[in-house]
């Protein structure tokens, strides 16, 4: 049997690319800071694991791990409630990214 393969929603790929630009975003901060911020540390446990890796691995590991999710949603076609939590994971990652730049801004500036 033959399967169709579904055509995926415009506004579904918007919010997979900003998902991932946004991954990308976290993960240039997260390095930028570790290697100029002293003190700095990864809150998150699991990125932490990875960020003591290396940075190689570190960016490897998030960005597979955000594509994994991306995928999964993808081929399991969650319809609305993927909408909705795809949203809200890109809205939490951008307020992350927002707030580590004003966390570097601040230091930089000697705050």
């Amino acid at each position: 049997m033959i399967r169709k393969i579904r055509e995926i929603p415009r506004r579904d790929v918007v919010l997979l690319v900003l998902f991932m630009v946004l991954n990308v975003a976290d993960a240039w901060i997260t390095l930028h800071a570790k290697h100029n911020v002293p003190g700095m540390y990864e809150v998150n446990p699991l990125m932490r694991w990875a960020l003591g890796h290396g940075d190689t691995f570190f960016i490897a590991f998030k960005m597979v791990l955000a594509a994994i999710c991306s995928v999964v949603a993808i081929f399991l076609d969650f319809g609305a409630k993927w909408n909705r939590v795809l949203l809200i994971g890109s809205a939490m990652l951008a307020l992350v990214v927002i707030w580590n730049v004003v966390l570097y801004a601040l230091h930089t500036a000697g705050m």
